[in-house]
């Protein structure tokens, strides 16, 4: 049985894929920037169907509703504006300073960037890969930063549930 530690955890961030393979892995599909030494905390959450009961004519039916958005919030080491850049677009120079600038007064409303998130667990030879494919990032990044710990970065992801894939090698 393999564990898996948040540690172990590698994470990109690139453009959308076009069509997933069913005959390639995950990995083998997504390019983009590597966040992995940078992650602390992983959690997906969402895809959840309701069912109610509909009470009709002295009987009740099962009524059923449509899933919710699959939802993944992760927080990393804050060490650059470059996991910024996923929601507010590429960073621009600020003159010859050698400093760059997110632009957070662009408005990404109606214009959101699809993106493809991807975070794979490995632990010896066993690995679990995980895409958020068509993802849009739905929070601009909260920042804290604790007096006995380094600064952080929170953000949120979301995506439908067609565009959310699992897979594994562990048999």
């Amino acid at each position: 049985m393999a564990l898996f530690y948040g540690n172990q955890a590698t994470v990109t961030v690139g453009a959308t894929i076009a069509t997933v393979s069913s005959t390639a892995t995950l990995d083998s599909q997504q390019s983009g920037t590597d966040f992995s030494a940078e992650i602390k905390e992983i959690s997906f959450s969402g895809g959840e169907s309701g069912v109610e009961a509909l009470n009709v004519l002295g009987d009740q039916l099962k009524e059923e509703s449509r899933p919710d958005l699959k939802t993944c919030e992760f927080t990393m080491t804050f060490e650059d504006i470059d996991m910024l850049e996923s929601f507010f677009g590429t960073a621009s120079a600020v003159g010859s300073t050698g400093y760059s600038r997110v632009d957070a007064e662009t408005e990404k409303t109606g214009n959101r960037e699809d993106k493809s998130i991807l975070f794979t667990l490995t632990s010896g030879s066993d690995v679990i890969a995980i895409l958020m494919n068509d993802a849009w990032f739905t929070t601009t990044g909260d920042i804290s930063l604790a007096a006995d710990g380094s600064a952080e970065l929170t953000m949120t992801a979301v995506c439908l549930l067609k565009d959310f894939y699992m897979e594994d090698n562990i048999s």
